[in-house]
């Protein structure tokens, strides 16, 4: 969807003109705007149902988006800020690796989460309300994954790495 995407964009833009001042405080931020979006997605479900459509989903979407937008820009600057400048370059590769594992282990787990939930099709479809229960265990998980992240996030460096 579309407003997705606009609140990633201004999100990183935010996150690219503050992340020096903020810190890591951009991913806490980051973290509980995602959050709130998907409070609010999960809302949403509950009070459209079935009937939940595009305009339905527009603003949580937006707030979903803007907080990953914020994330983009600084993560692996406050990640890589704690290793010694003769390890960045492994150390980057090394980050880039674990992240596009847990990108695909995320999507896997959520997917195996949701079609394990919707279960078995009906004449070829699935019910709007098993989709519906499905999307909504998916969104509660995501709301406490990205609340573990939260935590984790005070793990990491104060600050980005200077350039």
């Amino acid at each position: 969807m579309s407003s997705w995407a606009i609140g990633a964009f201004a999100g990183s833009a935010f996150s690219g003109m503050t992340m020096t001042t903020l810190g890591r405080k951009i991913l806490h931020l980051g973290l509980a705007l995602m959050a709130a979006g998907l409070v609010a997605l999960y809302a949403v479900f509950e009070a459209a149902g079935t009937g939940v459509g595009g305009w339905h989903l527009a603003a949580p979407l937006l707030l979903f988006g803007a907080g990953m937008g914020m994330i983009f820009v600084p993560l692996f600057d406050i990640i890589v800020a704690g290793i010694a400048d003769h390890e960045v370059g492994s150390g980057s590769a090394a980050l880039e690796s674990v992240q596009q594992l847990g990108a695909s282990l995320g999507i896997a787990i959520l997917g195996t989460v949701f079609f394990g939930a919707i279960g078995t099709p009906v004449a070829g479809h699935f019910a709007a309300a098993a989709a519906l229960d499905a999307a909504k265990q998916v969104t509660a998980l995501t709301v406490g994954l990205t609340a573990a992240a939260f935590l984790v996030a005070f793990l990491l460096p104060r600050h980005a790495r200077a350039h």
